[in-house]
């Protein structure tokens, strides 16, 4: 069953579930913070916890992320892999739930020829089915990284996520020493109110380059409604 069939099963079970119940007279029920959409009850509490980054790490962030998105939509590996961390590589997780033990990570030299490596990997397991995710890189590229053009996304945000679902989400505590700018899709067909939301998330790390520091690539995380 694809996606979209999927969404248009459950939005309205989805729907129907997140309707306030008409006879409820709690007070505190009444004072709770309304959810714009159907599963973005769950979010990651470490993210929203943790505080802006300053004015000059964001510009950095920002810009750093322009570059990594420009690679990322020609194809161009070797650009990429001059974008990664030189020792821990980039991991690559499918969904919002980062797993540090069985995510696929590509060191640099495998990043650059990634696009033509004809190996087949198991990248995680598909949400809702169970089954491995085996692709070569071209095939999880497709499927779980440039589902869009993210250079246009609506939504920028850095160290904090947007996009949030009933999928645990712990991009900041599997990545503590990082920073993660977020491009996010709020929603592609009004008939999914929003549950087609669609987020890429790129984790940098600071690495001591010539008496100063430069971010470095160390994750890109796709995340999406999970069911």
């Amino acid at each position: 069953m694809t996606r979209g069939a999927l969404l248009a099963l459950l939005v309205p079970l989805a729907l129907a579930c997140s309707k306030p119940t008409p006879a409820t007279k709690d007070p505190a029920a009444s004072a709770a913070p309304s959810v714009s959409a159907p599963g973005a009850a769950v979010a990651s509490a470490s993210a929203s916890a943790t505080p802006p980054p300053a004015p000059a790490l964001e510009a950095r962030l920002r810009a750093r992320a322009a570059v990594v998105l420009a690679a990322l939509k020609a194809r161009d590996m070797r650009s990429l892999a001059a974008l990664a961390h030189p020792t821990r590589g980039v991991r690559f997780s499918a969904y919002a739930y980062i797993d540090t033990s069985t995510d696929v990570v590509l060191m640099p030299a495998e990043l650059a020829r990634a696009m033509s490596d004809p190996k087949a990997r198991v990248w995680g397991t598909h949400d809702g089915k169970g089954d491995p995710i085996k692709e070569t890189f071209a095939g999880y590229y497709a499927a779980f990284v440039w589902t869009h053009d993210f250079t246009v996304a609506p939504d920028v945000a850095i160290d904090r996520e947007i996009g949030a679902g009933n999928t645990l989400s712990n991009v900041a505590t599997a990545y503590p020493k990082g920073h993660f700018v977020e491009l996010h899709f709020p929603g592609f067909d009004k008939k999914y109110d929003g549950m087609d939301w669609e987020s890429l998330r790129l984790v940098f790390e600071e690495v001591p380059s010539d008496g100063g520091f430069e971010l470095m690539l160390v994750g890109i995380v796709h995340a999406e409604w999970t069911i």
